[in-house]
C-alpha cells in the first residue's frame, strides 16, 4: 500500500521589518496538511513591543488598535510549539519565518521546505518569483495578500502545485536533478529523492561518487541543439535551429494611419529603404507590421525582421504579431532565429567544473534550474531562463 502523505505545516509570519535582530513580530498564520486535506490553522495577532511602521500598516492593513490586546510572542510559544510539532515547514523564504521564531525558541529543530526555492527549480524560466506572481501562473488565486493566514494558505496551494509538477517529471530529468546536490546542499532535494524512491527508481549516486556526473549540461545540449563545443561560446550548428512559432490570433489592433501603412508597403513593394519615425507605444509597432504582413500575404515572399534584442523578438512574436494577425484571414509562418551571443555560454559546464561538492550551493542551485531547463528549451536562448 502506498505510504500516506506526512504531515507539514504551511506558515507565514507578518512583521515591522525584515532585520531580525531587531524587528518583531505582528502576526503569525500557519496550516497544518497532509496532502491536500487541511488538518488545522494557526492564527494570532503579536504584540511588538514597538512601533509599527507606516510602511507596514500600509502593506499588511495591519493597524496599531488592531494590535492592542494581543499576546506577546512568548504566551504564544507553547500553542505554537505544540501545533508545529516536529513537522517540515513550508513557506515562501520560510527561512526569513524560521530565523523569527528561532530567535524566541520555536521551531528550532523543524527542517524547512522554501517555495521559493521549490519554484525557482521546477519553472525556472518565470520573469519573477514573488508569492502573487508564482501564485497567478499557477493559476491558484487569494482574496487578500500580506496577511500571515492567507500568505500561509497559498504557500501550501503552490507548494501542492509544484509537488504535482514533480510527479510528472520524467525519470531521466528526475535523476538529473537528484545527482546535483545533497539534501544537506539543498533541503528541497530531499523531495526529489523521496519522489524518486516513489517511482522505485534506483537511488541517484551522491554528488562526487561518479556514475552521475559523466554526463555534463553541455553534452547534453550538444546532442540535443547541435552544439559545436569547440569553440568558446555556444553556436548552433545550422540554421535549423531556429524554431518555428504558433502564433495565436488575438483581438484585432486598430487599423494603422495610412502614412504608415503606405510607406512601408512601398518600400517594400519597390525594395527601397524607408525610414519611419514611431512613438514609443506598442501598438506603433503593430501599425508598421501590418503592412508588412499584408505585403507577404500578397507576395508570397519571405520577410526578415531585425529586432535590438530577444526580448524584442520576443514580443513582436508573442504580443504584436498575433494582434496584426487577429485583423487578417489565413495564418502566417514564423520562426525566430537568434545570434549567436544570444545563446547561453555553456563552455563551463564542460569538464570537471560540474563536480558538485566542489561547488557553491548558489552555483548548484544555478545547475539545477540548467538541467531543468535544458530538457525542455527548444532554442537555447539565454533569455529563457531567468
Amino acid at each position: 500500500m502506498p505510504q500516506p502523505a506526512p504531515i507539514r505545516v504551511a506558515i507565514d509570519l507578518e512583521t515591522t521589518g525584515l532585520q531580525v535582530e531587531t524587528e518583531s513580530i505582528i502576526e503569525i498564520g500557519a496550516v497544518k496538511f497532509r496532502g491536500d486535506e487541511t488538518l488545522d490553522t494557526f492564527e494570532t495577532f503579536i504584540e511588538p513591543r514597538r512601533t509599527l511602521p507606516y510602511r507596514i500598516q500600509r502593506l499588511t492593513q495591519i493597524t496599531p488598535p488592531m494590535l492592542v490586546g494581543a499576546p506577546t510572542l512568548g504566551a504564544v510559544a507553547p500553542r505554537l510549539r505544540t501545533f508545529l510539532g516536529d513537522a517540515p515547514l513550508v513557506g515562501h523564504n520560510v527561512g526569513f519565518d524560521a530565523a523569527f521564531l528561532r530567535r524566541g525558541q520555536i521551531a528550532e529543530h523543524n527542517p524547512l521546505l522554501d517555495t521559493f526555492e521549490f519554484v525557482s527549480l521546477i519553472m525556472p524560466d518565470l520573469s519573477s518569483y514573488s508569492l502573487e506572481h508564482v501564485a497567478d501562473v499557477l493559476g491558484l488565486s487569494a482574496p487578500v495578500h500580506h496577511r500571515a493566514l492567507a500568505d500561509a494558505i497559498l504557500s501550501q496551494a503552490v507548494f501542492l502545485a509544484l509537488e504535482a509538477r514533480l510527479a510528472a517529471l520524467s525519470d531521466p530529468v528526475l535523476n538529473a536533478l537528484v545527482a546535483l546536490a545533497t539534501p544537506q546542499k539543498m533541503p528541497i532535494m530531499g523531495l526529489l529523492r523521496q519522489e524518486q524512491k516513489r517511482r522505485g527508481l534506483a537511488p541517484t549516486p551522491l554528488p562526487g561518487q561518479g556514475a552521475a556526473n559523466q554526463g555534463t549540461l553541455g553534452n547534453l545540449l550538444n546532442a540535443k541543439l547541435g552544439v559545436n563545443p569547440a569553440v568558446l561560446g555556444t553556436r548552433v550548428a545550422t540554421l535549423s535551429a531556429a524554431h518555428p512559432v504558433t502564433v495565436t490570433p488575438q483581438a484585432p489592433a486598430a487599423p494603422p494611419p495610412p502614412a504608415v501603412h503606405a510607406v512601408v508597403t512601398g518600400a517594400l513593394a519597390s525594395q527601397q529603404v524607408a525610414v519611419v519615425q514611431l512613438a514609443p507605444e506598442a501598438h506603433r509597432t503593430t501599425e508598421a507590421l501590418a503592412a508588412a504582413v499584408e505585403w507577404v500575404r500578397q507576395s508570397g515572399q519571405r520577410l526578415v525582421i531585425a529586432a535590438a534584442t530577444p526580448a524584442s523578438s520576443r514580443a513582436i512574436v508573442e504580443t504584436h504579431l498575433p494582434q496584426v494577425l487577429g485583423a487578417a484571414d489565413g495564418d502566417l509562418a514564423v520562426a525566430v532565429l537568434y545570434e549567436a551571443r544570444d545563446y547561453l555560454c555553456l563552455h563551463r559546464w564542460y569538464g570537471p567544473a560540474r563536480q558538485a561538492p566542489s561547488l557553491s550551493t548558489d552555483t548548484v542551485r544555478g545547475l539545477a534550474k540548467l538541467t531543468m531547463w535544458m530538457h525542455t528549451t527548444i532554442s537555447g536562448a539565454r533569455d529563457e531562463i531567468n
